[in-house]
C-alpha cells in the first residue's frame, strides 16, 4: 500500500491518520516495512520509520518471537494536552529471542536523541539481556499480548519463578554535552515459589549474587535540568 488514509478517534474527535508505506514480507517469517510518514495530528507525527523481522515459526511457542527484530525513525514527535513536542531522533531499537534447550535467551539495544520543543536534552543508551524458561515466557508474552483472555497473572509469575532465570542492564547511559551517567543492573534469581516466602529474609534468599551499579554525574544532570527549563520556555539566565 503506497499510501493511504484512515480515521483514528481522540478525545471523542475523528482525526486523519495519513501513511505513506512499502512493505513486503515471505512465508518465512522474515520482512521489511518502510514507513516513510506516519501523522495524527496533534497526537504524534513521525519519519522515515523501518521495521525488520526475521523470525522462526514455532507452533509451540507462538508469542515468544523467537529470532531477530529491529525498529528505528529518523524523527518520532509525541504531543501533550498543552501542544508541548517530545521528540525522539535517530531511535533505532533491535532485539534478539534465542531458543537454547529449554530457555530463551533475549537481548535488546535501544539508543535515541530526545528533545523538548527541538531543544536538544541529550541521547539515551540501553543494553539489556534477560534469560528464563521458555514455557512460562511463552505464557508471559501471551499475557502480555492478549490480556486476562491467556490466563491469570499471578500463575503465569509462579511458574516464571519455578526456574532459574536472569535479567541484566548492562548498560543504562544519558549522554549529553557535560558527560554521562550510567547505571548496571544484574538480577540473578534461583527456582522459588512465591506463596511459600514468609518474610523478607527468606525472598532475599532467592537472589544470587547480583548487581546494582550507579554513576552519576553531577555536571550531566545539571546540564539536563537547565536544557528541560529551557525547552519548557525559562529563559537560557534563569535555567
Amino acid at each position: 500500500v503506497p499510501e493511504g488514509e484512515a480515521k483514528a478517534w481522540f478525545n471523542n474527535q475523528a482525526s486523519a491518520l495519513t501513511t505513506q508505506v512499502n512493505a513486503w514480507y515471505s512465508g518465512e517469517l522474515f520482512g521489511v516495512a518502510n514507513v516513510a510518514a506516519l501523522t495524527i495530528p496533534h497526537v504524534f507525527e513521525a519519519q522515515n520509520i523501518e521495521y525488520q523481522f526475521d523470525l522462526t515459526d514455532l507452533q509451540q511457542y507462538p508469542n515468544s518471537a523467537i529470532g531477530k527484530m529491529a525498529f528505528s525513525a529518523k524523527q518520532f514527535n509525541v504531543y501533550d494536552e498543552d501542544q508541548q513536542k517530545l521528540s525522539f531522533n535517530d531511535l533505532n531499537a533491535s532485539s534478539s529471542n534465542q531458543l537454547v534447550g529449554k530457555i530463551v535467551k533475549s537481548s535488546g539495544k535501544l539508543s535515541t536523541h530526545f528533545a523538548i520543543q527541538q531543544q536538544d536534552l541529550g541521547k539515551l543508551v540501553l543494553d539489556s539481556s534477560a534469560s528464563s524458561d521458555v514455557k512460562a515466557y511463552e505464557e508471559l508474552m501471551a499475557l502480555a499480548s492478549h490480556g486476562s483472555q491467556s490466563g491469570n497473572i499471578e500463575q503465569v509469575l509462579t511458574q516464571l519463578f519455578a526456574s532459574e532465570s536472569q535479567l541484566k542492564i548492562d548498560r543504562l547511559a544519558f549522554e549529553n554535552s557535560k558527560g554521562s551517567s550510567e547505571a548496571a543492573l544484574n538480577i540473578d534469581l534461583k527456582a522459588f515459589d512465591p506463596a511459600k516466602l514468609q518474610s523478607l529474609g527468606e525472598f532475599l534468599t532467592v537472589f544470587k549474587p547480583s548487581l546494582l551499579d550507579i554513576n552519576v554525574n553531577t555536571a550531566n544532570l545539571e546540564e539536563f535540568i537547565k536544557q528541560s527549563a529551557v525547552g519548557s520556555g525559562v529563559s537560557e539566565q534563569e535555567a
